[in-house]
């Protein structure tokens, strides 16, 4: 949802390893964008599957599949109003076509993090399986996927393995935590 805001001019046209003295990968800030966008729609795809698996939130597929969409779609569109009003903010002026494209497809780039839990509930809505085996699917694909998304883009990276572990159980332990407080809101 972050826009380039926090770019320095000197940063615009810096590639993946950028001269740093020390050698050390420097990201543009198109690569921050994306990343950070794919984190922040699955973490929103895992608290609606979540808040649907809720005893008595929904009992209807095609209800699940309707809040789950729309809710990503809700985020994707406030990330995009987001990151124009930044730039509007910091550069004075509404992004260029081309600077307005990189917004709109780093936002639309997330969307693919939600396929497979769509196409879960959806199997439910055939009647293929039930809901709750739907949503609880969901809900493993989607920390497997935050553990995914982390991996690979700590895996180019010039940082320590030991760090690189470190980042990813971070993210996987807190999309765990998620799922255990969502477990235990099941049992009251």
């Amino acid at each position: 949802m972050d826009s380039d805001a926090g770019m320095h001019d000197s940063d615009a046209g810096r590639g993946d390893v950028g001269g740093e003295p020390d050698g050390l990968r420097v990201p543009t800030a198109a690569q921050v964008s994306d990343l950070k966008e794919r984190i922040y729609v699955t973490f929103t795809g895992l608290a609606i599957v979540l808040a649907l698996s809720v005893p008595g939130q929904s009992d209807d597929p095609a209800e699940a599949f309707a809040v789950l969409a729309v809710g990503i779609l809700a985020v994707t569109a406030a990330s995009l109003a987001a990151d124009i009003i930044a730039h509007l903010v910091v550069h004075q002026r509404f992004p260029g076509g081309h600077e307005l494209l990189h917004q709109v497809r780093t936002a639309l780039g997330a969307l693919p993090t939600s396929a497979i839990p769509l196409f879960m509930i959806g199997l439910a809505w055939c009647e293929v399986i039930s809901l709750h085996s739907a949503l609880q699917a969901a809900g493993w694909f989607y920390i497997a996927g935050l553990a995914a998304i982390v991996f690979l883009a700590i895996h180019r990276t010039d940082v320590g393995l030991l760090r690189k572990l470190m980042a990813l159980l971070i993210v996987v332990i807190i999309a765990l935590v998620v799922l255990l407080i969502q477990t235990l809101a099941h049992l009251h």
